[in-house]
C-alpha cells in the first residue's frame, strides 16, 4: 500500500507543472520509500529511493542507492542505465566493463549471493548422485561430470565467501571533498584530486566508531573522509 502511494507521489512530481510542486512530490515519495527501507532492501526499493534523489539533483545519493540495487541484483539492467546517466550529469568518466568481468567471471558479478548458494548447493547435490551412481555402475564419464561439478560448485562458494568475508566494501562518495591525513577535521588535506560526487573508494578501515572512513580512490590515493562525505554500500 505504502508503495503504491510512493509510487504515486512520484508520478505526480514528474507531471508537476511547477518546481515546487516537484520537488513536494518528490520528496513526499522519497520519505514514504525511506520509510520502507531495512537492514535487507530489495533492489527494487533501493532503485526507487536512486530515482527520487536523482529527481531531487541529489546525484551522490542516487549514484549511492543505484550501487547499493546493482549490489542486490546485478543484472537490474534500468539501474545500470541510470546509473551510468547519473555519473554523467556529476562528470564521472563512463566506466566499461571488461572481458574478464563481462565473461570469464560473469557468475561472480552478475550473479546474486542467493543464486551463488542455490547453484552450489545443486551441484554438490548433482555430484553426490553422480559418484553414487558411479560407485554402482562405474563409468569414467560421471567420474568427470562429478568432478567438474564438484568445481564448479567450488568456485561458486569461492565467490561467496570472496563478497561477503574478504573483499573490502565499498563506499560512495555523496559530496566533493579532500582526503584528510588522518581522522579528523584538524589534519591537513591529502595533496591529490578532490574526490568527485559520486566516486567509488574502496574502503580500507573504519574508524572513531565509525564517523571516519580510510579509504583509498580510484587512482589509489589514500586518506581518511568523514561519514558526512561517503556512504557505505
Amino acid at each position: 500500500m505504502a508503495d503504491d502511494t510512493a509510487l504515486e507521489k512520484y508520478r505526480a512530481g514528474e507531471k508537476a507543472s511547477s518546481a515546487p510542486e516537484r520537488k513536494e512530490a518528490f520528496n513526499e515519495a522519497l520519505r514514504l520509500y525511506l520509510q520502507m527501507e531495512s537492514d535487507t532492501p530489495s533492489a527494487l526499493l533501493c532503485y526507487n529511493i536512486a530515482n527520487c534523489y536523482y529527481q531531487l539533483n541529489e546525484y551522490g545519493l542516487s549514484i549511492l542507492y543505484y550501487n547499493k540495487a546493482l549490489k542486490i541484483d546485478p543484472r537490474l539492467e534500468v539501474a545500470k542505465t541510470n546509473l551510468q546517466i547519473a555519473e554523467a550529469k556529476v562528470g564521472l568518466p563512463k566506466q566499461s566493463s571488461s572481458m574478464l568481468e563481462s565473461y570469464l567471471l560473469f557468475f561472480h558479478y552478475k550473479l546474486t549471493h542467493n543464486e551463488k548458494a542455490i547453484t552450489s548447493l545443486l551441484l554438490l547435490f548433482l555430484a553426490f548422485a553422480l559418484l553414487s551412481v558411479h560407485l554402482w555402475m562405474p563409468q569414467p564419464s560421471l567420474r568427470s561430470l562429478a568432478i567438474i561439478a564438484l568445481w564448479i560448485a567450488l568456485i561458486l562458494f569461492s565467490s561467496i565467501i570472496w563478497s561477503g568475508y574478504l573483499s573490502s566494501p565499498e563506499a560512495i562518495c555523496i559530496r566533493p571533498v579532500a582526503l584528510r591525513r588522518d581522522a579528523g577535521d584538524q589534519y591537513a588535506a591529502v595533496v591529490g584530486t578532490p574526490i568527485l560526487v559520486g566516486t567509488k573508494l574502496q574502503v580500507l578501515s573504519i574508524q572513531d566508531d565509525g564517523n571516519w572512513l580510510k579509504v583509498r580512490s580510484p587512482i589509489g590515493e589514500e586518506g581518511y573522509i568523514s561519514k558526512e562525505y561517503a556512504r557505505i554500500i
